[in-house]
């Protein structure tokens, strides 16, 4: 379900993202179901499915029904968080007005819920105990069923705000002074109602994809009109992140630097990050040859050397002769090998 101008969510970005792009939804889940309903919540070409329910609950005042999806708190709890997923509601037969159909999350405190039924942002201490306390921190215009809508949620401890986008519409408010109070150990549900009222002869449901969680202080969107710079906030915030930058993070005049070795520079204009400068030049030209390197040290003297095997003798072997007066006068004929390494003669006369 990603759309047009939504890529999926870049895992090393997130400290939790899910595609749901397998077959069984996996421990990370519980699922839930409000009034008389069958368990309809599972996985289906790489989306999360709810319902189909009734549209209606069939009478004025029964309990509204509904499937509830709540992620596990391994995987989120706690007071800040940027929330994004994609999702749409499917209403069949799809003729006729597109009805208001609730569907959204649940930040669950301790006595206190944060809500978002796809129009309306409210904050509500003492939930189900018939004194409630709703603080609405927003509206936006009714969904249509059947669009595609990408949902963020921030809410920014540090700087005070929570902010919620819905495509290209989004509200922003100071956050509610009882949130820390309530909302320290928060979790997170998804869910699809249906709402009171007689039984129409149609049925709806919601597709949910493009999971993805982290952190949320220090990611309010805090742009102000117009300043000295040119429309950009002076005083950005630098960011040092491998990868492209991600638009739903900071304010306009921020800048992100890619450590992923691409050498880009971004700085957010518009509520989106422009590629403004690189760092990487082209290759240099080849460098001239060095200078001849000192003479080395004398190595150390080497280990001696294995024995070698027995030769043999080639040639003449000198010889001491002794013959004194017994030498005749025509003297002595010797005979002389010739063997390698012997003299041409065939014999010596001595």
């Amino acid at each position: 379900m990603t759309l047009p101008t939504n890529p999926p969510p870049d895992p090393a970005q997130w400290s939790f993202t899910d595609t749901f792009n397998r077959t069984f939804l996996g421990p990370d889940y519980v699922t839930n179901q409000e009034g008389n309903l069958d368990p309809l919540i599972y996985l289906d070409a790489g989306e999360l499915v709810m319902g189909p329910i009734n549209l209606n609950t069939g009478s004025d005042s029964g309990p509204v029904q509904g499937q509830v999806v709540a992620l596990s708190a391994t995987r989120f709890q706690g007071p800040h968080l940027q929330l994004q997923y994609d999702h749409r509601v499917l209403l069949e037969p799809s003729d006729g007005p597109s009805p208001l159909v609730p569907c959204g999350f649940t930040l669950h405190g301790d006595g206190a819920v944060l809500n978002w039924d796809g129009r309306a942002l409210r904050f509500v201490v003492a939930p189900g105990t018939g004194q409630e306390a709703v603080t609405t921190l927003g509206v936006l215009p009714a969904p249509v069923v059947g669009t595609p809508y990408r949902t963020r949620l921030t809410v920014d401890t540090a700087q005070g705000r929570v902010q919620l986008s819905r495509n290209a519409q989004g509200l922003d408010a100071a956050l509610p002074a009882a949130w820390g109070t309530h909302m320290g150990q928060a979790t997170l549900s998804l869910w699809l109602r249906n709402t009171q009222g007689a039984i129409a002869s149609k049925q709806i449901a919601a597709r949910f994809d493009h999971l993805a969680i982290r952190n949320g202080d220090g990611t309010a969107d805090l742009s102000t009109g117009q300043t000295s710079s040119g429309g950009l906030r002076l005083g950005g915030e630098w960011r040092f992140v491998a990868g492209v930058p991600d638009n739903g993070v900071g304010s306009d005049g921020d800048v992100w630097a890619d450590t992923s070795g691409t050498g880009n520079i971004y700085q957010r204009r518009n509520g989106a990050y422009v590629n403004v400068l690189q760092l990487l030049g082209a290759p240099g030209a080849k460098g001239d040859k060095g200078d001849k390197g000192d003479k080395g040290d004398k190595g150390d003297q080497g280990e001696p050397g294995t024995d070698g095997e027995d030769g043999i003798l080639h040639g003449a072997v000198p010889v001491t002769f002794i013959l004194a007066d017994a030498t005749p006068e025509e003297g002595v004929l010797f005979p002389v090998t010739d063997e390698p390494g012997a003299s041409r003669a065939s014999a010596w006369r001595v």
